[in-house]
């Protein structure tokens, strides 16, 4: 009786202990899905940082592309600019026949005007179409006057009058470092006489190019 209490009571701890050991499968075997979920759910987390880091990354690299195009560009104008100086300021006789041209330019005012007249715009128009494509060289304006006023008065008007296509060149896009203004006065009459003829001719702004 007694030894078959013993088997009895084996009996109930052996089935006791397997019972407690199909618990402890069943947790862990129910934790492996919600595991893998996790790490699923992390991996779609991660994915937002890395498309807003390539997108940023696009960006600077258009950005970067953008500021090549640019430099590039001025770049080959600035080489451009130097090609078209290099070739007025080595070639003498380039400069030469640019001088010329420049000191045949002549406009001419109205008597005690500083206005300019449509045909002195349209000289003017060719003058700084003509500095434009020759960046390397620069201009002297001279104001002119007949000798009719007082000397002082005749130099505050050369100087307007030399002022005067000074500005309407920069408008028509010329640097103002590239100009200079002086007034003569009456002291250089292109033409000697006391006529209407000759002041005409003398109420002018002349030009040079000066290194």
């Amino acid at each position: 009786m007694r030894r078959m209490s013993w088997m009895l009571l084996a009996a109930l701890v052996a089935a006791f202990l397997f019972a407690g050991g199909c618990t402890k499968k069943q947790v862990s075997v129910g934790s492996s899905p919600m595991t893998r979920t996790g790490a699923q759910t992390g991996s779609f987390q991660d994915g937002g940082p890395a498309d807003a880091e390539t997108e940023e990354a696009k960006k600077l690299r258009e950005l970067q592309e953008r500021e090549l195009h640019e430099s590039e560009l001025q770049d080959e104008e600035a080489r451009r600019l130097a090609l078209e100086s290099e070739g007025t300021q080595g070639d003498p006789t380039r400069l030469a026949a640019l001088e010329e041209e420049v000191r045949n330019l002549v406009v001419l005012f109205d008597f005690d005007s500083f206005e300019l007249k449509a045909e002195a715009r349209e000289k003017l128009q060719v003058l700084a179409d003509r500095l434009k494509t020759n960046p390397g060289v620069r201009l002297l304006v001279e104001g002119h006057t007949d000798d009719r006023g007082t000397e002082e008065y005749n130099l505050a008007l050369g100087e307007r009058r030399a002022r005067a296509a000074y500005e309407f060149l920069i408008l028509l896009g010329l640097e103002s470092g590239r100009m200079q203004i002086i007034s003569y006065g009456e002291e250089y009459p292109a033409v000697h006489g006391q006529n209407e003829s000759a002041w005409a001719q003398n109420r002018r702004d002349e030009f040079k190019i000066i290194q």
